[in-house]
């Protein structure tokens, strides 16, 4: 009679008649509360229900009457895992699998307990242990699959999800993860081709959404992006990670205020997701709110401790901060290098590169920038000066999809790798096996950076330089390049974590027309047209700190008439700045803003002014390059760190010190001067491109030439010991 009833409360169970099945296994157990059996599967049904706690004491009872059971075992370790309770889910795995060596629900429940400790390998092992047992389960093979992606196996998890569609078509979630690994691959195409066919199978699938809105986006496809976001937002209930892509594709297609509103609202939704928080800090740091921007990332931070691109964002803006100083910034790297990076350095590291101190040395460089953007001014240059007889280049390209550039930079190296693809721990094995020397790493902490490569010292010699004059903090890293204006020599030395070397003349070599076809002309001094003087920034609008609004305001209030042209995010941005202006009696008609500009168009604006005027503490760089190179002179104050001391640097190559403030009266009146002596800014205009190209700013050969100096000069250190 007790074994009719029950499997009868089965059958209903089976059919998912839950209220039927559990009304019959309570009479069971009032009648019988020996009966394991009945405990068990109303403890099954209460897990099924949410009851954690519930189902946890059912089958307990019942294993204490019949401890044999090995299903009892794995349930009970089901409802552990269900609880996070890891450590008690992987004994029941363990004791199910005692009871019965091929059991492969346990042996999956065992790979999902150790992946929520964090054991992936003895994941992956048990994973796999049940997808051999159970070849028909597509729930086993599909988690095997997914163990497999977040191990970081990211080819053998694209395998499997293919085998299992390959009999499982209609699998809509095995499409999506399909979709979500092809996408680590950024192979964008394919990754679309799964993701849109999971939406077809299930068209209410969130995260299929929310990954094909991410990977249009990372595709370069703002506007489909965009379309499937509102899809999603008018089917579903809002959710964090389609708001928060959103914002990335309205931020992309430059509409900040607006990305900056769906941002806001992403981390409304759901205050834990890191990702909002450290995407919301990145836009307004783009908009200049740099106070909030960074409260934004440490927000990130306290919800995702090891968030590398929160960490590198963070670290990276510090520079921008006017009260930051750059013991405090030195520290912080620090502290970074021992969280991630010191752990990665092997005690001994090994290399089995000929140890000769004059042969043809292989120098490699590793970059995310190998394309149209504004780097390639400053790489082209010497790339294509390189003496290919005594040294062999690598270029190591973390780029996710190339042009034109691409192609030219490509042409300029002995081999070319394409590491967009790979894990640090790929890149620096890669780096290691093709035996380079000396490893250059492009980037520091800006986007992209591959620092935890490095930190693997994959490299006998490694150095940094171009990102910025700044320190990347790592103990694996053994140089930074500088020049004598940036680190004055005998100063300094304690706020890099690496050993520093000059470059005789320039950390920079510029080349304007490496990204267009044609030399945009010097046009004559606008002043002589329009009567009146205006100065312009062009600069990052990180840049634009109160302080440095404060100071162009006096500037434009001591030269009468005059105007500014700055280069602004529309919206919030344009208002702060006509407000921190206003306050100190600018009136609004003074100021011209300009959107992000092409960089022909771009050039060309330079026509329209006739001072620029330099930002602090992190002074324009490249951009005061191309300023210079157009004809137009800029005023600078010299800093206190290297990053602000990079015009003070061109000045110094171009003979033009007098144009370099050491304090803000001095700025305001070198500005002053300029302006009130059209006859001598007008002819400065006109002569200032063949400064730049009887510079070393422009010497490629010559900076070539430099740069394997040192080369060869830190390879011979090594071979030395």
């Amino acid at each position: 009679m007790i074994h009719q009833r029950l499997e009868s409360a089965a059958e209903h169970h089976r059919a998912g008649r839950l209220g039927e099945a559990e009304a019959l296994y309570r009479q069971i157990i009032a009648d019988r509360p020996d009966c394991a059996d009945a405990l068990h599967l109303m403890g099954v049904l209460a897990l099924q229900a949410g009851r954690r706690e519930l189902a946890r004491d059912l089958i307990n009872r019942a294993i204490n009457l019949q401890p044999s059971v090995a299903d009892y075992h794995r349930n009970l370790g089901v409802a552990f895992l269900a609880d996070g309770k890891s450590t008690e889910a992987v004994n029941c795995f363990q004791q199910a699998l005692e009871l019965r060596p091929g059991f492969a629900e346990a042996h999956a429940g065992l790979g999902q307990a150790f992946l929520q400790i964090g054991d992936r390998g003895q994941s992956v092992h048990h994973l796999r242990q049940a997808a051999e047992l159970a070849p028909e389960s597509v729930d086993i093979i599909r988690g095997f699959a997914d163990a497999l992606l977040r191990a970081g196996e990211v080819d053998e998890a694209i395998v499997e999800y293919r085998r299992l569609l390959s009999r499982w078509p209609g699998d809509a979630v095995a499409w999506n993860n399909l979709g979500s690994a092809l996408r680590r691959k950024k192979q964008w195409g394919d990754a679309q081709a799964a993701l849109r066919q999971a939406l077809t199978l299930q068209p209410d699938l969130s995260v299929a959404f929310e990954n094909l809105a991410a990977v249009l986006c990372a595709a370069g496809r703002y506007d489909e992006s965009i379309a499937v976001c509102r899809r999603r937002l008018s089917l579903q209930a809002e959710s964090a990670a389609i708001l928060d892509t959103y914002g990335g594709a309205l931020h992309a297609t430059n509409r900040i205020d607006q990305a900056i509103e769906q941002y806001r609202r992403a981390v409304a939704v759901d205050p834990s997701y890191s990702q909002g928080w450290n995407d919301l800090g990145r836009a307004l740091a783009g908009v200049g709110l740099i106070d909030e921007a960074l409260r934004c990332y440490d927000r990130a931070l306290a919800l995702n401790p090891i968030s590398q691109i929160a960490q590198h964002d963070r670290l990276n803006l510090m520079f921008f901060h006017p009260a930051i100083d750059a013991a405090a910034i030195v520290a912080e790297h620090r502290s970074w290098n021992q969280r991630f990076a010191a752990p990665l350095m092997p005690a001994n590291p090994a290399f089995e590169n000929d140890r000769s101190p004059d042969r043809r040395l292989r120098i490699g460089y590793c970059s995310p920038n190998f394309f149209r953007q504004v780097q390639s001014l400053l790489t082209l240059p010497l790339f294509s000066n390189h003496d290919h007889h005594h040294f062999e280049i690598y270029l190591y390209s973390d780029l996710e999809a190339e042009d034109s550039i691409t192609t030219s930079l490509r042409a300029k190296a002995d081999v070319w790798r394409n590491t967009a693809p790979m894990s640090d721990q790929q890149l620096a094995d890669l780096i290691r096996q093709d035996k380079i020397d000396v490893l250059v790493d492009l980037t520091l902490h800006g986007t992209g950076s591959r620092l935890l490569a490095f930190a693997r010292k994959p490299a006998p010699v490694q150095m940094t330089w171009l990102g910025y004059p700044g320190t990347t903090g790592v103990d694996a890293m053994d140089y930074r390049l500088t020049d004598p204006w940036l680190d004055p020599p005998g100063s300094g030395e304690s706020l890099y974590c690496e050993k520093s070397l000059r470059l005789p003349h320039s950390f920079w070599c510029y080349d304007a027309n490496a990204l267009e076809s044609e030399e945009q002309p010097v046009s004559p001094l606008p002043a002589m047209t329009s009567g009146r003087v205006t100065f312009g920034s062009l600069n990052d609008f990180r840049k634009l700190n109160d302080p440095v609004l404060d100071l162009w305001s006096k500037t434009l209030s001591a030269v009468a008439e005059s105007r500014v042209i700055l280069l602004a995010p529309p919206g919030e941005s344009r208002r702060r700045v006509l407000d921190r202006f206003g306050k100190n009696g600018i009136d609004a008609t003074r100021i011209e803003f300009v959107d992000f500009q092409q960089r022909g168009v771009y050039m060309r604006t330079y026509d329209r002014i006739d001072v620029a005027l330099d930002a602090f503490p992190y002074n324009g760089h490249a951009t005061s390059l191309d300023a210079l190179w157009m004809g137009v002179p800029v005023v600078t104050l010299v800093g206190r760190t290297a990053m602000g001391r990079g015009v003070w640097s061109h000045l110094c190559n171009l003979g033009l010190r007098e144009l370099a403030a050491q304090t803000p009266q001095e700025f305001i009146e070198i500005a002053t001067r300029l302006a009130g002596d059209l006859s001598r800014l007008a002819p400065l205009r006109q002569s200032l491109r063949d400064r730049m190209r009887q510079s070393p700013l422009t010497d490629a050969p010559r900076f070539a030439r430099n740069m394997e100096s040192i080369y060869h000069d830190i390879w011979r250190r090594w071979t030395h010991g």
